[in-house]
């Protein structure tokens, strides 16, 4: 989650609309794939959430950067607060077309 953004705050708390602490950013990158967050994004059962990370932060596949309904992209679990949150365990892509997938959106603080 927001891996290499330069315009993450080192320290800054980001939280869920729960109000609970999902993590601390520590720089460049709030949380890494394969790296577990505090608390899950969301508390609602089992949703995929589009993430388009792969192994070790890096780009997955992300529907051509959210722009194409063709192709596939990488998804996590929303109510994860393991590294699952960040890519799936059981196939982490879905098709880009007709699906309807939560996309993690992150404010700044």
């Amino acid at each position: 989650l927001l891996n290499g953004n330069n315009a993450t705050i080192s320290g800054a708390t980001y939280k869920n609309i729960n109000d609970q602490t999902i993590a601390v950013a520590t720089g460049g990158n709030l949380v890494g794939e394969n790296a577990a967050i505090t608390n899950a994004m969301s508390s609602t059962s089992f949703s995929y959430a589009w993430t388009g990370m792969g192994s070790s932060s890096v780009i997955a596949t992300n529907c051509s950067n959210w722009t194409s309904t063709s192709g596939t992209g990488t998804v996590g679990y929303s109510s994860a607060a393991s590294q699952s949150w960040s890519v799936s365990s059981s196939g982490p892509t879905v098709s880009c077309s007709g699906a309807n997938q939560t996309l993690y959106c992150v404010e700044q603080p």
